[in-house]
């Protein structure tokens, strides 16, 4: 065959020689009649390879050969087409001169996955073939259709179907159709549809008579939503938890809650629920938290976010108590991760689970009641070094955490008291005028031969702390030794010294920054001879330490034990008088601050967070304070250059104040302590008078007096917008926004409910009267709470914002101005009365009798916001800060004034803050946690 062919290639090619140098050529199709071996290929343009089908479909495509061009036009080539298990076959002409060839082939009763096969020859009789593989549609005939819902409308897309005149959509929910006429192209936004409604939406490809059959697509269903249907409000931040409400759907079966740091995400899915309310127990303090709703299995559009942070305030100080194992000895503990470990003396070492701060609990000991005196501990990788007194150093494997083992030990010549670890060594205070340096770089295989080196001290070693270079040892006062290379470390090792000069002994030492923190008490005999005292000492240049480098000190009340730090406070366990608080934010002025009662005798006391560890001994073992309650608030800060305040509000780091005549102000909070007169105020010009502001993120809705309910685009809190203004029948005086409803009470004894599903065109869909001058509105599921002074709150069913009604009152709280709801109750400012806490567990069933409480407040109550166990009243010339822990029985806990002719109108609480809107002062910020917590000024 080969010889054959090498015959016919050598002739063709002597024959075309000749051929091109007569004078006188063949004919073209004479040419075109010569043998050629060169076999044609198919190339096919439509469909694609792996291209979805409808009910048609075009082939279309072309020919390569090279005897194409010198054919006539009557040659009658053609290309057979065939789909293999289907009785679809047939074939279509090829054009001459390019070889371009089409058709149609009706498909309609194909599913699946299918291969079209074509093949064509030539007049030569050389063969091609070709093949491509086409796919129908998932459950219809129509390939990429689409439901994107958008607000009130959805928009529609699909590809192109071959040999389509016209589409028409159909919805099945309503029977409506979009007629062909109304189509062009192939996309569609349906609008004038309900939000929250569900649609079911399938398209129609219209076919011409003999073509082929129509196509029809798989049916999409789908819910238009605003962003506004399912945003969040933040109900109440508690101690530790975060509660959110949004408006219930009944086409929505579940709905999934989604968290972030950060108002732009990312988001994780906390929860998918059933109801419309979440509480979000896993939250920490100083942390941002936003949260979103989208409704399950339509999750195209998610709502907008509402965004707090946890409070810090309980209602008590010492939350927890965890005995111990054995007689309740304890001399000092450690907090290591969620843990606390705890020198128990001779009952060992006690181990507590404290992730859960409020229930603590015991998960092991080592040595119980045995002769080893634990006196301190040090835990590090998985290891709890202990001095043992006349044990020295043990080393116990907490790795197991539920069963310590003992891993090795080293003698030391004195009484070990304390212990710390650094680098390769660990460093013992061990009593008899000595630190003891122990190598523990293999920890397994510490021994006494591991003891390398030590340094005398002046007076006994109690507690001992190395860092940079330098080991700090509590020896009748503070000693200084440079331990750089601790084999080394000798007599001649120590550097610098402090003394107190009156003859008292050092028990406890702490580090923090440039400080040196040391607790004394009196020697014996004549316990407690009193006072013990602290002493601040400056350790910028370790080795320059004397008697001259004390910067400050301050009394303690009976024999301080235990010292530590935290922030601007150092906290002392004072043997026979409490946990004392001392402000060292002036070292050289500490400060008590305030104490901490336990019912035994604290040693040794650690803070990790916004909660203190205290080792009560002869007491409740282990105690657990919360450090973060409200204490004395104060003002600390302040901005005047703002004349009728009346509302606040707080969103991420920034406070949006409503300011009269003079707009919305917008104002940096990341520091509240640094606020001043001079601080940096955007100001926004606004028609009307800016009275009330609900933030929804990224929109400010105002009540703006004469212009009615104004919105502002604060998505660019430094560049805000004016997004839409819409007058209401009277001036406009409070709102809350809830889903696609901004409630709005007037001066003119109304409720009226504005529809906000287009921020930009906002528009009134009804109104209710009510009785009295009707000032705040809060809304919680169907109703809405109106106070309406001396009416006292009226209640507003708002299940059908199209028809509110009034549904109950409670006219014996009179004076009412502002309300929030906080579980079954709604607690209500008086500015007659204090505070009215009403029972709505039934709110269309309230009535007179349903206040549970009603509770008298200085300076009467203009405004309110709720915290966790705690309402902030804001007054005449006072804030007050009272207790509802139990609601039905509330208290005033604390309080401050406000400035001279002073009025605290609208009140808005963040972290440890509350933010006044002082209609006559400007704004003004307090503190809540009074000392407990100080910024520089």
């Amino acid at each position: 065959m080969k010889i054959k062919s090498l015959i016919y290639l050598i002739t063709g090619i002597f024959i075309f020689t000749i051929l091109t140098s007569c004078p006188s050529p063949l004919e073209p199709e004479k040419l075109a009649l010569l043998k050629d071996l060169e076999a044609p290929r198919i190339v096919i343009t439509s469909p694609a390879d792996y291209s979805e089908y409808a009910t048609v479909i075009e082939l279309e495509g072309y020919i390569e050969d090279t005897s194409l061009a010198n054919l006539p036009a009557d040659s009658g080539l053609s290309v057979s087409y065939s789909i293999p298990g289907t009785s679809i076959n047939g074939t279509v002409d090829v054009s001459l001169p390019d070889g371009s060839f089409s058709g149609i082939i009706n498909v309609a009763a194909l599913s699946g996955e299918k291969v079209i096969e074509f093949s064509t020859t030539d007049i030569n009789g050389n063969s091609a073939s070709a093949s491509v593989n086409i796919l129908k549609p998932e459950g219809g005939d129509i390939s990429g259709f689409t439901v994107t819902p958008g607000n009130r409308q959805v928009t529609i897309c699909w590809a192109p179907v071959s040999g389509a005149e016209s589409y028409s959509i159909f919805e099945s929910s309503y029977g409506e159709t979009i007629e062909p006429g109304e189509i062009t192209g192939t996309s569609y936004t349906w609008t004038g549809l309900e939000n929250g409604e569900i649609y079911s939406f399938q398209l129609t490809a219209h076919l011409p008579v003999g073509i082929g059959e129509d196509a029809y697509s798989s049916t999409a269903t789908t819910m238009p939503l605003s962003p506004f249907n399912l945003t969040p409000v933040i109900k109440n931040t508690e101690h530790k938890a975060i509660t959110i409400e949004w408006p219930a759907n009944d086409n929505i079966d579940r709905f999934i809650v989604e968290r972030s740091g950060s108002h732009l995400g990312p988001w994780e899915i906390k929860r998918v629920l059933t109801q419309n309310v979440f509480t979000d127990e896993k939250v920490e303090y100083d942390t941002n938290y936003y949260y979103r709703i989208t409704p399950s299995g339509f999750t195209e559009i998610n709502s907008l976010c509402a965004g707090s942070s946890p409070t810090r305030f309980s209602g008590d100080d010492i939350i927890a108590t965890l005995p111990l194992p054995g007689s309740i000895t304890p001399f000092s503990l450690q907090i290591d991760d969620n843990y606390a470990y705890i020198a128990n003396f001779r009952d060992g070492l006690a181990i507590a689970d404290i992730s859960d701060p409020y229930n603590p609990i015991i998960v092991s000991s080592y040595g119980v009641a045995s002769t080893v005196e634990i006196r301190d501990i040090f835990v590090r990788d998985r290891i709890a070094y202990l001095a043992g007194y006349d044990d020295g150093l043990l080393l116990v494997d907490i790795s197991d955490i539920d069963n310590p083992v003992l891993l090795s030990s080293c003698s030391t010549p004195g009484n070990a008291l304390g212990v710390y670890v650094s680098g390769d060594y660990a460093y013992i205070a061990d009593d008899s005028e000595r630190i003891s340096i122990v190598d523990i770089s293999t920890p397994a295989s510490v021994t006494d031969s591991s003891l390398i080196s030590g340094c005398s001290t002046d007076g006994i070693a109690d507690k001992v702390l190395v860092k940079n270079g330098y080991a700090y040892v509590a020896a009748d006062g503070l000693e200084v030794i440079d331990v750089s290379n601790p084999p080394l470390v000798n007599d001649l090792s120590t550097k610098g010294s402090w003394s107190s000069l009156d003859g008292k002994i050092s028990k406890d030492i702490y580090i923090s920054g440039e400080y040196l923190y040391i607790v004394l008490q009196p020697p014996p005999p004549g316990i407690p001879p009193g006072p013990s005292s602290l002493h601040i000492i400056d350790i910028s240049v370790p080795a320059n330490v004397t008697n001259s480098s004390g910067v400050g000190s301050c009394e303690i009340l009976g024999n301080a034990e235990g010292v530590t730090v935290s922030g601007n406070l150092a906290y002392v366990a004072s043997y026979d008088a409490d946990l004392q608080v001392i402000d060292v934010f002036n070292p050289a002025a500490p400060v008590l601050e305030r104490t901490y009662a336990t019912s035994g005798d604290p040693f040794d006391v650690k803070v990790s967070g916004y909660y203190a560890y205290i080792a009560d001994r002869y007491g409740s073992g282990l105690v657990v304070l919360d450090l973060a309650k409200p204490g004395s608030p104060s003002i600390v800060s302040a901005s005047a250059d703002m004349y009728r305040t009346s509302d606040i509000e707080i969103f991420d780091e920034y406070a949006y104040i409503a300011d009269g005549t003079d707009g919305l102000k917008i104002m940096d909070i990341s520091e509240p302590e640094e606020i001043s007169p001079a601080s940096n105020i955007i100001e926004f010009s606004l028609p009307g008078e800016c009275l009330e502001i609900n933030i929804r993120y990224p929109y400010a809705f105002i009540a703006a007096q004469g212009s009615g309910l104004v919105v502002v685009n604060i998505a660019d809190p430094l560049h805000p917008s004016l997004l839409s203004s819409t007058e209401t029948t009277q001036n406009a005086k409070d709102l809350y926004v809830l889903g696609n409803y901004a409630y709005v009470t007037d001066s003119g004894c109304s409720l009226e409910i504005i529809d906000i599903t287009f921020p930009e065109t906002p528009s009134i869909v009804s109104t209710c009267d009510t009785d009295g001058t009707v000032s705040g509105i809060t809304v919680s599921g169907d109703y809405a709470y109106i106070c309406a002074g001396g009416s006292g709150l009226q209640i507003i069913d708002i299940s059908d914002p199209l028809s509110p009604y009034i549904a109950a009152s409670c006219t014996s709280a009179g004076g009412a101005r502002k309300a929030e709801i906080i579980g079954n109750y709604a607690v209500v400012s008086s500015n007659s009365a204090g505070l009215y806490i009403i029972d709505i567990s039934d709110p269309s069933g309230v009535t007179n009798t349903s206040i549970v409480a009603s509770h008298p407040v200085t300076g009467h109550g203009y405004s309110l916001a709720i915290a966790g166990d705690f309402v902030y009243v804001g007054g005449d010339e006072r804030f007050t800060v009272v207790d509802i822990t139990d609601p039905e029985s509330p208290s005033t806990f604390s309080g401050c004034a406000l400035p001279t002719l002073g009025i605290g109108y609208g009140i808005a609480v963040a972290d440890s803050y509350a933010y006044i809107a002082d209609i006559n002062s400007g704004l003004q910020i307090i503190n809540l946690l009074g000392g407990m917590i100080k910024s520089p000024p």
